[in-house]
């Protein structure tokens, strides 16, 4: 009976070293597995990103091509001079716009600014401008 456990000792003994061979045999095959993975996921990230770029460059080019360029450029500089434009269009600005304004003409068609100025701060009228800028014609209507 000792003969018979000896022999099955050896024979568990040459188990184990097979049944640990083979484990690091998987464990080698699965290494082995996530390294190619790795590898060929950066492969393929690689290759992505490669396509996202010409896809971009591609896309800005045919941006330039059909003026969508410009026309970002364009509407930027409309922002701005709508941001510019803001403060003297507020209404007590254009008051005084509008004052400067009349006073330029009034200088123009020589009538006195105090004059002006005493009419309208008496009571506002409405005055036509009769005066026609040199060049137009007197006797032909303007055209529509």
């Amino acid at each position: 009976m000792g003969a018979a456990i000896s022999k099955l000792q050896k024979s568990l003994d040459g188990l184990n070293t097979l049944i640990g061979a083979k484990v690091q045999e998987l464990v080698d095959v699965t290494v082995s597995m996530k390294i190619n993975n790795e590898k060929e996921g950066k492969a393929q990230e690689l290759i992505l990103k490669g396509y996202g770029d010409r896809f971009l460059q591609e896309i800005t080019r045919l941006k330039s091509d059909i003026g969508l360029k410009e026309l970002d450029e364009l509407i930027q500089k409309l922002k701005k001079i709508s941001d510019a434009s803001e403060e003297p269009l507020k209404p007590e600005n254009v008051d005084v716009l509008l004052d400067e304004v009349l006073k330029g003409i009034n200088q123009l068609l020589g009538t006195p600014a105090e004059d002006q100025k005493s009419d309208s701060s008496a009571k506002p009228v409405k005055k036509e401008i009769t005066a026609q800028p040199p060049g137009f014609d007197q006797a032909s209507p303007p055209s529509k």
